[in-house]
């Protein structure tokens, strides 16, 4: 039988959301569906990035919250939403600088200046 990837992710988020489970694990299975909604320019996407997020930010996720941050940005960009993905590469430059991630603050601001342009 065959499974999209839609379909078993939702059922790896089940199973890392049970109670009592690693909320990191839980995070994480809401950021991979929401990447797989995205590329398969699913409304749901959205949905999924803004719980991962929410719940990376309560966890005190910082590195990870930049990465939503940029996903989420990218799929706002796909959908032409362009002054949402600047706040949100914005937000992700700003929580880059303060933990010292040079490289990828990098990347973000050249992503940035592409979208000003």
């Amino acid at each position: 039988m065959w499974i999209n990837e839609t379909h078993l992710f939702e059922r790896i988020l089940c199973a890392t959301s049970l109670p009592g489970g690693d909320p990191d694990d839980e995070a994480l299975g809401l950021r991979l569906l929401g990447e797989i909604l995205a590329r398969q320019q699913s409304i749901q996407a959205e949905q999924y990035f803004q719980e991962s997020l929410a719940l990376l930010e309560k966890l005190g996720e910082r590195f990870e919250v930049t990465w939503i941050l940029r996903s989420f940005a990218n799929l706002l960009c796909d959908r032409g939403e362009f002054e949402r993905a600047i706040t949100l590469h914005q937000q992700a430059v700003s929580i880059f600088e303060e933990i010292g991630a040079e490289r990828e603050c990098q990347i973000t601001q050249e992503k940035l200046q592409k979208l000003h342009t």
